[in-house]
């Protein structure tokens, strides 16, 4: 059957999630296509003559998908199917009037199953993992056992996403080694899974000689001269770490990026990390403060803990790029210094503050409608991290903690900067918040330095500027 995969656009930041999702209907026969709206028109997507229109949301961006659907649907007779974080956290969303099923969970035996009994015309309506409206009412399935092999899956299918020469020419390239995590930060829907998954094991890894293979399968095909490992954890697992940096150093050694927790991080993990060729970590900060990551945050973890991590990343000179989430609710103003003065005692390349944004469903959510800082109705004004908090702070916590954000990095950077704060708070918050975004630009392209040419710069800047307006940078 012919199914696709819609996606609103792709840099090297690939949508892993679908790509092995077509993977694995190719490898069972069906004839999976992407369609990037950026690129591709409503008009290809009519001849393809779809059978199901797929689409993977987050909260910051289905309202998009479900209104780009609506318009698709009046010109195409497809099943619409959503999945994704968003999807899987709310299936309420099955209440849109063209949305014909939601996907809970992993979505490859999930997918594949709908798929083949729809086409040998069998019901399908008790497809485990699935939502569906019959009949005016909702049915809801519950989901099948997490797969426990994920190395039984084929590897993403970047042949069929990355359809142009700019795509198929970028240096960076994305894998990921291991799915789930095992914590339950508050400000994620993490803590969900345990519902939907009880029984099931929630992390699970890949053999590093599959990664290593699928690595190699793409270096023979693509320029690779930087990796990204999205992994929630890289550093979760102590001994798969050390085989996966063993195998890595020997077969690929081609800097890499990676997602690290600061209180798993000792010497040993430090050296697989160098060893390996680890160019970037990106380290979870999130507060200053260690009442704050506990209580509010549920990250139990010391200042001790993320001061020694950083130096044992400095210490193998690994580039830290620490995050960090400003404006939480039950904090001062006062807290978002603490988080200033730890992150400048870290010493990371760089530093990111993001505005907390209270999803649906997370118990940082609930902690915000209980002091009062958010309302039901206000959920479709929420954006992703990097968007201005949505909480209702008075005017001037809320001047106060989003300039902190626009200049945090320089903060971190230049600590005698923040003398100036009071003058900075007099400046229009478009100079700063432009100045910022150019600083941020800076930054990436020095952690990632794989343009060739003066003009691809400038086509990156364009392209920066381009998603910034969009909404999508």
């Amino acid at each position: 059957m012919k199914v696709a995969f819609v996606y609103r656009d792709i840099s090297f930041q690939a949508p892993l999630g679908i790509m092995y999702l077509s993977a694995f209907l190719k490898k069972n026969g069906h004839d999976p296509c992407a369609f990037i709206i950026e690129q591709d028109t409503v008009e290809d997507l009519v001849k393809f003559k779809p059978d199901f229109l797929c689409y993977t949301v987050t909260t910051s961006n289905y309202k998009f998908y479900v209104g780009y659907n609506k318009a698709v649907k009046k010109k195409i007779e497809a099943i619409s199917l959503f999945g994704g974080p968003h999807a899987t956290f709310f299936p309420e969303l099955i209440a849109e009037p063209e949305i014909d099923g939601v996907c809970m969970g992993d979505g490859e035996e999930a997918l594949l199953d709908l798929v083949t009994r729809v086409e040998k015309k069998e019901g399908y309506l008790n497809t485990p993992n699935w939502v569906f409206k019959a009949n005016g009412k909702i049915v809801k399935n519950g989901c099948r056992k997490l797969e426990r092999d994920i190395d039984r899956y084929p590897f993403p299918d970047r042949g069929t996403f990355f359809k142009t020469r700019k795509l198929r020419s970028s240096s960076i390239w994305v894998f990921i080694g291991s799915r789930g995590c095992p914590y339950q930060c508050s400000y994620c829907h993490n803590h969900l899974m345990n519902t939907i998954y009880a029984g099931s094991p929630r992390v699970r890894f890949r053999a590093p000689g599959n990664i290593i293979a699928e690595i190699n399968e793409v270096r023979r095909e693509y320029p690779v001269k930087q990796i990204i490992f999205t992994d929630d954890t890289f550093n979760l697992n102590k001994k798969w770490l050390e085989a996966l940096s063993d195998k890595y150093a020997k077969e690929v050694n081609i800097p890499y990026s990676c997602y690290i927790r600061a209180n798993l991080v000792d010497d040993d993990i430090g050296e697989y990390l160098r060893r390996s060729n680890c160019a970037v970590a990106y380290l979870g900060i999130e507060s200053g403060s260690e009442r704050v990551r506990k209580d509010v945050l549920n990250r139990p973890m010391s200042d001790h803990d993320i001061i020694m991590a950083s130096r044992i990343l400095n210490k193998n000179k690994i580039k830290i790029v620490a995050l960090n989430i400003l404006g939480i609710p039950g904090t001062t103003f006062s807290d978002d210094i603490d988080t200033l003065r730890l992150n400048i005692q870290c010493r990371p390349y760089q530093a990111v503050g993001q505005l907390l944004q209270p999803y649906p469903n997370t118990r940082i959510y609930d902690y915000s409608v209980q002091l009062n800082l958010f309302h039901e109705e206000d959920v479709s004004r929420l954006g992703d991290l990097l968007t201005d908090s949505k909480l209702s702070f008075s005017p001037g916590h809320l001047r106060k903690v989003t300039i902190l954000r626009d200049l945090f990095a320089f903060f971190v950077k230049f600590p005698f900067l923040f003398k100036l704060f009071p003058i900075f708070l007099i400046f229009p918050r478009k100079i700063l918040y432009g100045i910022s975004k150019m600083y941020y630009g800076y930054l990436k392209l020095r952690l990632f330095p794989v343009f060739n040419s003066p003009r691809e710069i400038f086509e990156g800047i364009v392209n920066f500027y381009k998603r910034e307006k969009k909404g999508t940078s």
